[in-house]
């Protein structure tokens, strides 16, 4: 919304994705909203047991995590069948949150 504000319910979100100095937001029915605010202040903002950041550049919801690979690395396909990267530095914590052995 151009100069304005969207309220999004909070489980709507699959995924967010830094984009430069901006956030894009992106929901389950795949509307996608530009907010200004960077990333760290969402992923201080959103639930550590609902929400992951994953690699630098994407927080996840955790509950719409389709599949997990580790083919070519680790990845994860969303819901919307977007597949992300995890960092190798963030592996060990993804893990940990959805109580996976490596």
């Amino acid at each position: 919304i151009k100069g304005g504000m969207a309220f999004i319910n909070i489980t709507d979100i699959i995924r967010l994705e830094a984009d430069g100095a901006h956030t894009i937001v992106v929901e389950v029915d795949g509307k996608k909203h530009i907010s200004t605010r960077y990333m760290k202040e969402y992923e201080d903002m959103l639930s550590p047991d609902m929400f992951f950041r994953i690699h630098a550049s994407h927080i996840i919801n955790l509950s719409k995590v389709k599949k997990f690979s580790r083919e070519d690395g680790f990845s994860v396909e969303m819901s919307d069948g977007q597949i992300l990267e995890i960092s190798r530095r963030r592996k060990e914590e993804f893990f940990e949150k959805l109580k996976l052995a490596d």
